[in-house]
This record gives C-alpha cells, structure tokens and sequence, in this order.
C-alpha cells in the first residue's frame, strides 16, 4: 500500500522554515558580527585602533589556503540549496518563486540598483563620517595574498554573499 502525501506546508511550517534558514545562513554571521564589534569596543585603544579584515587568508600554504577558501565557499552554499529544496517541496516552482527565473531582467536590474543604492549610500557614507571622526575601525576589504587565485575567490565571494541573501529571503 502505498500513501502519497500531498498536503502543502501551512504558512506556519514556512515561516519556521525560513526563520530556520535565516539563522542558519546570516544569523549566525549576525551574531559572530556583533560578538566581534563588542570584542573590539571594549578592547584597549577602543575602536578607532582595530582593524577589520574581510576575505583572509585561512594558511599559509597557496593551495591548502585555495581548498580552505573553496570549501568555505561551497558550504556557504548550503543554505541556498535548502532554501531550494524547501520551496521546491510543495508542487510549484522554486526558481520562479524565488525571482531567479530572469522573466524581468531590465526591472529586476532596476530595482536591485535602487534597493542598492537606498541601503549602500547610507552605510558608505555612515561609514566615511566614522572615519573621518576617529570611531571606526581600520578596513582591509581583501587580504589574501597575492596568488594566481585570489581574484576569483574574491569574485565567487561576491557571488556567494549576493546568492546567499536573495535565496535565504524569499517572501513566505
């Protein structure tokens, strides 16, 4: 005997869901970011002494550190593919559903500059303010070493953070 279930998650399931999927992807990184802003307020010299480096090197070995970035890479990943696979679970359509399906490329491409700019222009310029008055932290963007792979990585970075919270936010 055979039981085929086909009753749709309710919209409590999905909310679980995507809070679930959020904590996992950018919650944890939420909350390491605010351990890590605490760590360097309460430091000596205070803020303005720290640096904050993105995009580091994880050895000092090029091709151990290239399988560290990739692989960092790759399980980042994760949470996008679950993300995938939930929505895809009940009958539908999950790359329509999640706007990767390219039907409106001129007003996604619009839209995206306009939320970009709408939430970018403010940080930037929050963040030129607190340079120019001592409270911030020094910045190093990338600081990987100079080798063959480092632009790539940097690229597929860019991408993974840009996937990972489009995917990862999807309207229940």
């Amino acid at each position: 005997m055979t039981v085929e279930l086909t009753r749709q998650a309710s919209r409590r399931t999905l909310g679980t869901e995507t809070l679930l999927v959020l904590g996992l992807s950018l919650g944890q990184s939420a909350v390491y970011a605010m351990v890590s802003i605490i760590a360097k307020l309460t430091a000596e010299g205070g803020l303005s002494r720290q640096t904050a480096a993105l995009n580091t090197s994880a050895s000092p070995r090029p091709y151990l550190d290239l399988t560290y970035q990739l692989l960092g890479l790759a399980f980042a990943m994760l949470p996008v593919l679950l993300a995938v696979h939930l929505v895809n679970r009940d009958p539908g359509d999950a790359i329509r559903t999640l706007g990767l399906d390219g039907r409106r490329p001129g007003s996604d491409l619009a839209r995206g500059a306009g939320l970009a700019a709408l939430i970018g222009l403010p940080g930037l310029a929050l963040f030129w303010v607190a340079a120019h008055l001592g409270l911030n932290a020094s910045l190093v963007p990338a600081a990987l070493p100079d080798y063959w792979w480092a632009v790539p990585v940097l690229i597929l970075a860019a991408v993974k953070n840009a996937v990972l919270e489009e995917v990862t936010r999807y309207p229940t």
